[in-house]
Order: structure tokens, then sequence, then C-alpha cells
């Protein structure tokens, strides 16, 4: 007997129905920052799938098929400046229940999406409203790093974002450890005796691994970089704090609303250079190379 399925109330034979990205999430994905049909910092996304692949066990994916893929997706776009290159890998179909079918083809899904932000302002220091969320980051040393497609978390600690009016929420795990961003990596800025230190968190039992964030470590050399377990304690006293991810760049923090009654202000002069540096390498990386 042949496998249905019914998409609102219709018969449905569709292969995305059975995908397993959709019935488990078993897969992952990459969100690139396009300028001119052109991808920003590939090498970046390529290790990232590369490495997705591996630690998923999903066998391979070839780099000139993929490349031609998303080539064609950009070129038939009817975006000519910045734009949003979506790419989702999952196991695709077949296994019963959890179990993958050894057989399973890879399903590579692509779409081609409109920037968040206008191309005349994408290269000026965003300031952002944060608050502390409540939804916790989970713990799993087996999945951390990677941007799997398990993201409910996320989505419901975006929730309160938009519920409290805010730009950014900041996520912790049940260690009290902080993650990141909803959305993005988060770096603090502090002033020590051998200069500017950038902490950020480790990101060894929870969060996403982003491919601005690594790039940014090897760009602003004059600072003194430590990744370490950051609690709220640390947000107390950082001169500086931002956020950074691979479509809207590095973005200042303004303020930071811990409950109704306890905010703290950050600085926004000390994150003005790493901006600047991000976007004049960035936008000095394009094409499939």
């Amino acid at each position: 007997m042949n496998h249905q399925a019914w998409l609102n109330g219709a018969l449905c034979e569709q292969s995305l129905v059975y995908d397993r990205g959709l019935a488990y999430g078993d897969g992952f994905f990459t969100t690139i920052l396009c300028n001119k049909k052109q991808p920003l910092n590939w090498l970046g996304h390529w290790q990232r799938i590369q490495h997705s692949l591996q630690t998923l066990k999903l066998g391979d994916i070839d780099q000139i098929l993929l490349i031609q893929e998303l080539k064609t997706a950009l070129s038939e776009s009817s975006f000519d400046g910045f734009c949003i290159l979506k790419l989702i890998v999952t196991r695709g179909s077949g296994g019963r229940g959890y179990a993958p079918s050894t057989s399973a083809k890879l399903q590579r899904l692509i779409y081609v999406l409109p920037a968040p932000f206008q191309s005349e302002n994408a290269t000026s220091l965003a300031e952002l409203n944060a608050i502390v969320c409540q939804t916790l980051a989970s713990i799993n040393p087996s999945l951390a790093g990677l941007k799997h497609l398990n993201r409910l978390e996320n989505v419901l600690a975006r929730n309160e974002v938009v519920e409290k009016g805010c730009d950014e929420g900041l996520m912790f795990n049940h260690d009290g450890h902080l993650v990141g961003g909803t959305q993005t990596n988060i770096v603090l800025i502090r002033q020590t005796s051998h200069g500017l230190q950038a902490m950020t968190p480790k990101l060894n039992a929870s969060g996403v691994q982003g491919t601005c964030l690594s790039a940014l470590k090897n760009l602003s050399s004059d600072l003194n970089w430590q990744e370490r377990h950051v609690t709220l304690a640390d947000l107390r006293t950082a001169e500086a704090l931002f956020v950074c991810n691979a479509v809207r760049g590095v973005q200042a923090i303004k303020q930071l609303i811990i409950t109704d009654q306890v905010t703290i202000d950050y600085a926004i002069e000390p994150v003005q250079a790493i901006n600047q540096a991000w976007w004049l390498w960035n936008l000095n990386q394009p094409g499939f190379q």
C-alpha cells in the first residue's frame, strides 16, 4: 500500500510531505547575504555546510552541483542589490520512525529573499534595545554549534522580543550561561589594562557558531579575544555589547532590559570600528571562491 498524506484536507503526494526535515528537523540550514547576485563570505558558509554534513552524518554534497544550483537561483531572482540566499539541507525521505533509511537522498531547498534592510543603510551600525529572554537555550553538546533545523526555542524566545517591542533578546541556558541572541552571536567588550577585550560565550553545550563571529575573530586582531562561560554578572560589567550574524552583520546593543526595574546602558563607540572592519572585509569577499 502506498503511503498517503493530506495537506490542508487535500490528498497530497508531494515529496516534501514525507521529508525528514519537516517530520523530525533532520537537517540544517545556512543563510547567506548576497550583493549584486554574488554571495558574501561563501567560504565561511561552505565550511559550515561541510561541518554540518559530517556531524549529522548526512553524507556529502557535490560542491560544484550545489554552487550551480545557488548561482541559478540568484541569476533568476529579481534582486540586483542586497538579498538573502537561504539553503536548507535535509536527509530527505525514508526510514521507519526516527531511524533514517540508508538510501535516503539529500534534499536541497533554496530560497532567495529580500534583505531585511535598505541597501543605503546596509553598512550603518544599528543600535538595538534588547531583553533577557525567559525561554532557555537547550544544552546538548552533540548538536552545539550547529544551525540545525530544531529551532523551536528560538521561535519562542523571538516571540518574547516581539511582545516586548524590542529588537533582540539574549538567551541563557539552564546552567546560567549566556548563549547568544535569538538570531545572533554576542560579544562583550571590556577595557582591561592590556587594552580592549572581546569576550564571547563558549558554544560547546548550546548555541550556534555563526559565520560572522568566526570571521570577526580573525579581522579584529587588535582585540584580545576570549571565549569563556559568560553570566549575567559579566553583562553588568561590560563597557559595550554587540550581536552579529551573517545577514545583519554587527549590531550594537544600546540598552539591555533585564527586568522592568533594571536596565543597562552600553557605549556604542567601541563597536564602530568593529562594524567598519566587518563590512570592509565582507564586501570584498564576494563570489563562490
